[in-house]
């Protein structure tokens, strides 16, 4: 990175060049056969981050700068917030006063990971984490895998095992979803916003 830059992140298929050069980290990780397609994203800047929860499971790389990232298990996702995807504001982690309001809290394990050039980390689905910056120069590297219908429910915790439990209906409307969108892209060019308020999928 030559100098600062804004904060911000870009879909890497809108870097043609760039998204060429990128492996199909699918076949490495052994879920090729599990994987839709892969949604992979450049974040820039500093960030306070927020702690939240994905459906998808996803995988982050630093390649310039710092982070820190806060991750807790996907199994402790129901005790910790009841399973509230933004818990607390997204602001950060709990406070004091919640803590002393809810002694369980306690229990549950928070990892700090310190990220540096190189560095990557695998985030399950619907496990919580936050991943902060402080640095300008901080380039970071992820990608999401939407899975194919009834993959990559490899534990009772992940988002798409639940959601089969809740609703086979809804969970094929999901997937229905995913394809079209492929579709509108390949076909037109065209990115619509798939996860959280701000995330394309194309």
């Amino acid at each position: 990175v030559a100098g600062p830059c804004k904060t911000g992140y870009v879909h890497t298929r809108r870097m043609p060049r760039f998204h060429g050069k990128l492996p199909e980290i699918e076949g490495p990780l052994g879920i090729a056969d599990e994987v839709l397609r892969a949604q992979s994203m450049v974040w820039f800047g500093p960030t306070p981050g927020g702690f939240h929860f994905d459906e998808e499971a996803n995988v982050y790389v630093q390649l310039s700068g710092e982070s820190f990232a806060f991750i807790a298990p996907q199994n402790f996702t129901d005790t910790m917030t009841g399973s509230i995807r933004h818990p607390w504001g997204s602001k950060g982690l709990p406070s004091r006063a919640t803590i002393e309001a809810d002694p369980v809290l306690k229990e549950i394990p928070i990892y700090f990971v310190h990220l540096r050039p190189g560095d990557a980390l695998t985030v399950q689905g619907r496990a919580y984490h936050r991943f902060m910056a402080q640095t300008q120069d901080r380039v970071s590297l992820n990608w999401f895998f939407i899975p194919r219908w009834r993959r990559m429910e490899y534990t009772p915790a992940d988002w798409y095992s639940k959601e089969a439990a809740r609703s086979r209906t809804r969970l094929a409307l999901r997937q229905l979803w995913a394809r079209t969108l492929v579709h509108v892209y390949e076909r037109h060019g065209k990115g619509l916003i798939y996860m959280g308020t701000k995330l394309e999928y194309l």
